[in-house]
């Protein structure tokens, strides 16, 4: 089974929270337009 991810939650606010959607995010933005959600 080969499911492909769209939504990634980051949990908690803090400085930890905040880079990890930055970092990816940015990854999965210069990689394809694929619809790839950081909430």
């Amino acid at each position: 089974m080969n499911k492909t991810i769209k939504t990634i939650a980051v949990i908690g606010g803090g400085t930890a929270g905040w880079l990890s959607a930055a970092i990816i995010a940015s990854y999965h933005q210069g990689k394809n337009g694929d619809g790839l959600k950081v909430m």
